[in-house]
């Protein structure tokens, strides 16, 4: 997992000095010969993991879940209107009746052993609370960073790049911490430190020092790349090999925390009409 976040540590950096020297679209094609080469890596790799190779792919409750899901993000988009809380209603309803169905169908998209796991239910849940404000934090502060400091994309990325390099950092250091205490644990303290380093940026202001800034982006770090580590031990301890591949993809839907906290931000925006006073680079 720190491999990823190393990747993610370099990102705003690049991105920055793309956008600087060579405008936004750049970063766009840059990414072109990196798709290209992952897709080549993957049509050469040896070897299959299907463990549910005699299960049959149930297009009923795919189709259910995806217009649930899309309903749920269309209504945190347009919190403030009565179509946004319509749609986030009837999302909300829709995943229910997903859950229901999951329990009717003869090859279930995600099996009710795993949907109904306590354990496993809550550290999804806990994950996905605790990404929320992830991105949106870091939308803001480039806005806050190019807007109000004046700092450029390059410099800018510069600086959020500190949250990256800490999660990789930890996340690294969470696979020799698991041999001497439960993930659950070192989970917690990470969710502890991002509520810290979150209660940070309450207090910011047009003058903060950027002393204060990194540290508040190292403490998020920090507790993402504890909790993020500890979070996928916990669910593979959990679960069996068969559902390895739905895990996966469940925990992959804790990205719409920072999905949904976006598409609030940009209504807020909206609706305090002050998309018109601030530079999208």
């Amino acid at each position: 997992m720190g491999t990823a976040y190393i990747g993610l540590s370099t990102g705003p950096v690049l991105g920055g000095f793309l956008t600087t020297f060579f405008g936004w679209r750049s970063i766009f094609l840059f990414a072109v010969p990196f798709g290209i080469l992952s897709i080549i890596s993957i049509i050469k790799l040896k070897g299959e993991w299907l463990e549910a190779h005699e299960d049959k792919f149930s297009l009923s409750s795919t189709i259910v879940f995806a217009l649930s899901i899309i309903g749920i993000m269309y209504g945190f988009s347009e919190i403030t209107s009565n179509l946004g809380i319509i749609s986030l209603i009837l999302g909300s309803l829709g995943i229910i009746f997903f859950i229901w169905l999951q329990t009717k169908v003869k090859n279930p998209l995600i099996h009710p052993k795993v949907l109904f796991d306590r354990v496993y239910v809550i550290n999804n849940l806990t994950s996905f609370i605790n990404y929320g404000p992830g991105i949106f934090t870091i939308f803001l502060l480039t806005l806050y960073l190019q807007n109000i400091r004046d700092l450029s994309p390059d410099q800018t990325g510069l600086l959020l790049c500190v949250q990256s390099v800490f999660i990789a950092i930890f996340s690294l250091l969470v696979g020799r911490m698991l041999d001497y205490t439960r993930p659950r644990y070192i989970a917690a303290i990470g969710m502890a430190l991002t509520a810290i380093g979150l209660t940070i940026f309450l207090f910011l202001e047009q003058n903060t020092a950027f002393e204060l800034i990194v540290l508040a982006l190292a403490i998020i770090g920090s507790g993402y790349g504890l909790s993020a580590s500890s979070s996928t031990q916990i669910s593979v301890e959990y679960i069996d090999n068969k559902f390895y591949g739905v895990s996966t993809a469940i925990e992959h839907y804790a990205s719409c925390g920072p999905d949904d906290g976006n598409g609030s931000d940009f209504r807020c925006f909206k609706h305090l009409n002050w998309t018109g006073k601030f530079k999208f680079t």
